[in-house]
C-alpha cells in the first residue's frame, strides 16, 4: 500500500503538466522554475535532488528607501536519489511549499516546507532464509517509509531573472517509524535553479 501511494504521488506532477497544454479539462499551471542541486549527507553518502516550484503568490514592497522587496509563495515537488555506500540506495518524492523573499541585489532566502512525502530504500544483496528451506534471494529488498521535511536556501538571482541563479543550504527528512522511532536524515545541499519557461510576447 505504501509503495502503491508513492507511485500515486510521483505521477501528479506529470499529469498536470500533460493537461495544461490541452484546451480543455483541468489545467495545472507550468513550473515557475526547476534545480538541480548535490543533496547529500556527507562526503561519503552523496545525492541528487530535483525541483520544480509553481507559482502561487507573490507580493512586491517598495520601501520608503527605495529598496524592493519579492515576497513569493510556491508550490513544490521535490525527487531524490540517495547514496548509503554499503547500507542501501534510495529514492524519495516529498511534495509542499516554498517561501521566498529576495532583495534588490539579487540575493534570496527561501524556506521549504515538505508535509507529504515518501522515501524507499533498495537494500544489496538481500536472502531470506526459512527453516526447512533453501535460501532465496529477494528482488528489491527495502522498506517504505513516511518522509516529510524542512529546507532552507539561500542564494542569488542571475541577471535580474528571479529564476535562474545559484543557492545553497541545509535540509532535514524524517522517516517514519524507522524501526521504533523516527530517523532524521540531514542533507547538504547546493545547486542550480532555471527556467524553460518562453516569455510571452
Amino acid at each position: 500500500m505504501a509503495f502503491l501511494l508513492a507511485f500515486i504521488l510521483l505521477i501528479i506532477p506529470g499529469h498536470g503538466l500533460a493537461q495544461a497544454d490541452g484546451d480543455d479539462g483541468w489545467r495545472f499551471p507550468r513550473p515557475a522554475f526547476y534545480t538541480i542541486s548535490y543533496a547529500g549527507n556527507n562526503a561519503w553518502n552523496p545525492g541528487i535532488a530535483f525541483d520544480s516550484g509553481f507559482l502561487l503568490k507573490e507580493h512586491m514592497n517598495i520601501r520608503n528607501s527605495g529598496k524592493t522587496i519579492l515576497r513569493q509563495l510556491y508550490f513544490l515537488t521535490r525527487y531524490s536519489l540517495y547514496l548509503d555506500p554499503g547500507s542501501h540506495t534510495a529514492f524519495y518524492g516529498q511534495y509542499g511549499f516554498s517561501y521566498r523573499r529576495s532583495g534588490p541585489e539579487g540575493w534570496f532566502h527561501s524556506l521549504e516546507v515538505l508535509p507529504l512525502g515518501s522515501y524507499r530504500s533498495f537494500l544489496p544483496e538481500t536472502w531470506a532464509v526459512e527453516e526447512g528451506e533453501p535460501p532465496e534471494r529477494l528482488l528489491l529488498a527495502g522498506r517504505t517509509y513516511f518522509s516529510p521535511g524542512i529546507h532552507y536556501h539561500f542564494g542569488k538571482h542571475h541577471s535580474n531573472d528571479q529564476e535562474r541563479g545559484w543557492f545553497a543550504g541545509c535540509g532535514l527528512t524524517l522517516l517514519v517509524p524507522y524501526n521504533t522511532y523516527v530517523m532524521p536524515v540531514f542533507t547538504v545541499e547546493m545547486g542550480w535553479r532555471f527556467s524553460v519557461r518562453k516569455e510571452r510576447k
